[in-house]
């Protein structure tokens, strides 16, 4: 009897353990992948804070001209329902690629251009390759793209 009620106690421990770590890891992961997202906002803020104080002093370096618009920051919503690190690393790919229109005078830029900078672009991505679909673009000073990833596996079968 004694044994029997040991080898439930150990398999009460061992179950509570399992539960405990599982717990434990979806927590990990969700916390790694806002850090992730914490550390790319800044490196992001960053850089568009640098790039517009350069702005700044090129425009009173050339005081007398007239000011138009410039493109200051540029927004990524990325429309995908998979998993958060997948939808993550195409929205740092896609700003990384988009990186160079910040400081472009908004009435300068090409529409068309703009949009097919990242229509129909496949990304490799580990062992997947998506193709991304841009739904829309608004071009003002803050620049947003709507985009809807798809995976080429998932198109292939369709």
């Amino acid at each position: 009897m004694k044994k029997k009620n040991i080898s439930l106690v150990l398999l009460g421990l061992l179950i509570g353990a399992s539960i405990s770590i599982i717990h434990t890891g979806n927590e990990i992961d969700r916390l790694y992948i806002q850090k992730q997202t914490l550390e790319h906002d800044l490196q992001k803020a960053e850089e568009r804070a640098k790039k517009l104080e350069e702005d700044i002093q090129k425009k009173e370096q050339k005081e007398g001209a007239v000011q138009s618009p410039v493109v200051k920051d540029i927004k990524i919503i990325i429309d995908y329902q998979g998993d958060e690190f997948t939808s993550l690393y195409l929205q740092e790919y896609c700003e990384e690629i988009t990186n160079k229109l910040m400081g472009q005078n908004v009435s300068s830029l090409e529409p068309e251009l703009v949009f097919q900078i990242l229509d129909e672009r496949i990304v490799k991505m580990q062992e997947n390759e998506y193709k991304l679909y841009v739904k829309s673009v608004i071009i003002a000073e803050e620049i947003v793209y709507n985009i809807e990833p798809i995976s080429l596996q998932e198109e292939d079968e369709s």
